[in-house]
C-alpha cells in the first residue's frame, strides 16, 4: 500500500429551505357559509355578508404574512467530510542483505575518504592553534623584555652600555608594530623565526645581569667545596684503610688541578668587562 485517505470534518453554511404553508380544509370554509346563511334568514334586513367578508378579508392577510415569514430562508453550520489523499513511502523490514564486492569497496574507498579529510582538518585546526601560541609567545617575549631592559635594573645596568640599551629598546619596538601591522596574520614560521632573532638579542644581555649577581657568592662557595673534599679524603686516608691508596691520590691530584684551573679563571673573568660575555659560563 502506497497510497491512502484522510477525512477531515469541516464546518460551512448551509441553507435551509421553507416549509410548505399549511392549506385551511373546505369543510371550514362551507360550515362559515352556511353559519352566514343562517344568520342571514334568522336577521332579515341585515346584510350579514359585509360581517362575513369583514372577517375573511382581516384573517387572511395575517395569514399571508406568517407564510411570508415561514418562507424566509435560514442558514446553519453543517459538518462535511474532506477526503484527501495521501502519500506514503513502504520501508521493508526485516534482515538486512550481506553487501556485494562492489559495495564493500565503495564503503572502504569512502571510509578512507573521511579518515583522510579528518586528519587534514585536525592538521589545519592544530596549525591555527600552534600559529596563535606563537603570536602569543612573541607578543609576551617583547612585554617582558622591555620591562625588564626598559626599567631600572640595577644589573642589566651595569651590564650594558647607553647604546646597547638603546639599541635593543629600538629593535622591541620594531618587532611590535610589525606584530600590530603586517605581521598580525603572518605564518608560523615567521613567528618563530623573529622570535628567536630576538632571543639572540636579548639573552645574552640577561645572561650577564643574572650571572654578575651570581658571581659574587662563586669563589667562596668553589673554596668551601674544595676544603670539603680535602677533609674527606684525609679521614679515608686515617680510618679508611681498605680504600686504595691509587684511589686516595687521584682523587687528591683532580682537586689540586681544577683548584689551579678556578684561580687563573677567576683572574681572567675579573680582567673581562662586565658589558662583554663573562668567563663562567
Amino acid at each position: 500500500m502506497n497510497k491512502a485517505q484522510a477525512i477531515f470534518e469541516t464546518l460551512r453554511n448551509q441553507t435551509v429551505k421553507p416549509k410548505a404553508p399549511k392549506v385551511v380544509p373546505k369543510e371550514t370554509n362551507s360550515t362559515n357559509d352556511a353559519s352566514g346563511a343562517a344568520n342571514a334568514t334568522e336577521t332579515p334586513g341585515v346584510d350579514n355578508s359585509t360581517d362575513t367578508n369583514s372577517t375573511k378579508t382581516g384573517t387572511a392577510p395575517a395569514a399571508a404574512d406568517g407564510d411570508e415569514a415561514e418562507q424566509q430562508p435560514t442558514w446553519k453550520m453543517v459538518k462535511s467530510k474532506a477526503f484527501v489523499t495521501l502519500s506514503q513511502k513502504v520501508v521493508e523490514q526485516g534482515y538486512p542483505r550481506p553487501m556485494d564486492e562492489e559495495e564493500i569497496s565503495r564503503a572502504i574507498r569512502r571510509s578512507i575518504e573521511v579518515d583522510v579529510t579528518g586528519k587534514a582538518l585536525d592538521k589545519r585546526d592544530q596549525r591555527v592553534k600552534d600559529t596563535e601560541s606563537a603570536r602569543n609567545d612573541f607578543e609576551a617575549y617583547i612585554y617582558s623584555s622591555r620591562e625588564r631592559l626598559g626599567g631600572d635594573d640595577e644589573m642589566v645596568n651595569k651590564v650594558t652600555t647607553e647604546d646597547m640599551r638603546t639599541g635593543i629598546m629600538k629593535t622591541l619596538s620594531e618587532s611590535e608594530d610589525w606584530l600590530y601591522e603586517d605581521g598580525f596574520d603572518a605564518q608560523l614560521e615567521e613567528y618563530t623565526k623573529r622570535l628567536d632573532s630576538l632571543k639572540k638579542a636579548v639573552m645574552p644581555i640577561l645572561f650577564r645581569a643574572d650571572e654578575v649577581e651570581l658571581r659574587a657568592d662563586l669563589p667562596e662557595w668553589v673554596s668551601r667545596k674544595v676544603e670539603g673534599i680535602r677533609k674527606v679524603l684525609e679521614n679515608v686516608s686515617t680510618n679508611r684503610t681498605w680504600v686504595a691508596n691509587e684511589t686516595v691520590l687521584k682523587v687528591s691530584n683532580d682537586t689540586d688541578e681544577f683548584e689551579v684551573w678556578f684561580k687563573e679563571l677567576q683572574k681572567k673573568h675579573d680582567a673581562t668587562a662586565l658589558t662583554e660575555e663573562p668567563i663562567f659560563k
